[in-house]
């Protein structure tokens, strides 16, 4: 996932890497729809190296509530969902959001929490609201614009109301689901995937799913002479209990950064 700065030109969200949140825009709950028809008819997981499938054989999505506004009428987000001003800053090595129900470590030099309104998009129900997180330069003018950078990026949020969750039992679809969703919008130039990781977890002793995965950029990143030629990069989906939406977390790191930052953060993961 492109700015926050996901990785394109600011701003833009945290992950990677695209120029604009337009994409998310264009489509609005239309979008969700499509994804959840794309990944409920059939979605495997491929290991790009191998042709055999990994884990998943295929995943459905719940169908979405009807709806029950006025069309004309413009809701109004969650608390969890509204803009915010500040993301919060490390205290000591840890960083703490009550917003999200997560707090994971802060890894310090060269990562710098961003200003919230970099990495998130407004009126976009698409995208998550980022309620703390931090990122890395991986490198300027990456794609010879100027203003583009791409970046590491690491953030957490609670998962988009447009997201049908009913609980647990939901962790896996969802999760993946969000590979599906994400993943044109936070590695938009052209690549290839493999899945590392797809598994139910405990966080704090809660209930969780991870997909952690590998983009690989060698082909791009050769012609174009970037510094990256590969991004690890996870999400995770944490159950907050009956009527909570379950929180989300979000790494990707380029390897021209310190890739072990991944495995670092996840590790440190906590629930409240």
């Amino acid at each position: 996932m492109p700015q926050p700065q996901f990785g394109g030109p600011p701003p833009y969200g945290p992950p990677p890497k695209a120029s604009s949140p337009a994409p998310w825009i264009l489509g609005g709950i239309a979008a969700v729809v499509a994804v959840a028809l794309v990944v409920g008819a059939a979605f495997v997981f491929m290991n790009r190296s191998n042709p055999t499938p990994v884990a998943e054989p295929s995943v459905s999505v719940p169908s979405l509530p009807p709806e029950t506004q006025d069309p004309g009428e413009v809701p109004t987000p969650p608390p969890s969902q509204q803009p915010l001003t500040e993301l919060p800053q490390p205290a000591g090595d840890r960083i703490e959001d009550p917003l999200a129900g997560l707090s994971y470590l802060f890894p310090g030099d060269p990562w710098t929490v961003p200003k919230a309104e970099s990495v998130n998009a407004p009126n976009n129900p698409m995208m998550p609201v980022f309620t703390s997180g931090f990122q890395a330069v991986s490198q300027e003018n990456f794609d010879g614009q100027e203003g583009s950078v791409w970046v590491g990026s690491v953030y957490a949020a609670r998962l988009p109301e447009v997201f049908p969750y009913s609980g647990p039992q939901d962790l896996r679809n969802v999760t993946s689901a969000l590979l599906v969703a994400y993943e044109p919008i936070f590695y938009t130039p052209e690549h290839t995937r493999k899945i590392v990781k797809n598994e139910a977890i405990k966080v704090s002793g809660k209930d969780a799913w991870v997909v952690s995965y590998v983009m690989d950029f060698s082909e791009q990143s050769a012609a174009n002479n970037w510094k990256w030629k590969t991004e690890p990069g996870a999400f995770v989906l944490v159950d907050q209990g009956p009527g909570e939406r379950p929180s989300l977390f979000y790494a990707s790191i380029p390897d021209n950064l310190d890739v072990s930052v991944l495995d670092q953060v996840l590790d440190s993961l906590q629930a409240g």
